[in-house]
């Protein structure tokens, strides 16, 4: 027997961590919460509004399986962390830029060039 289920919640009473970026629920903030039946076993996580936000966008399917903190891993897949001098996808080890894990920063390895990728997904609203 398997199932799912997502619940969204206005206000988290405590701290969580965001299973796809890794970045902390603040007690208050908004979130979505999912719990169920994977191959056998009960698992449950939480997704930060900005990370609801990244996979609704980008049409991301996430049945297939997902790991912790591969946030990084999808936007690289859909180009998000290109090189905006260049074009070129090949660059160092990226960091994040700020606590809150909303923007990213890297260096080319083609060109050198420097950017600060933002992630906050209010970047990307029309």
């Amino acid at each position: 027997m398997s199932f799912w289920r997502n619940t969204q919640i206005k206000h988290a009473r405590k701290e969580h961590r965001c299973i796809f970026c890794l970045r902390i629920i603040q007690k208050g903030e908004s979130a979505e919460y999912s719990a169920g039946m994977f191959e056998g076993e009960f698992q449950s996580f939480y997704f930060c509004t900005r990370c609801e936000k990244f996979v609704e966008k980008y049409n991301i399917n996430l049945s297939d399986s997902f790991g912790e903190g591969d946030f990084m891993e999808y936007a690289h897949s859909i180009d998000l962390a290109r090189c905006p001098s260049c074009g070129s996808y090949n660059h160092r080890e990226d960091e994040w830029a700020d606590e809150n894990k909303m923007s990213c920063k890297y260096q080319c390895d083609d060109c050198e060039h420097s950017w600060t990728a933002d992630y906050s997904m209010e970047a990307a609203t029309p």
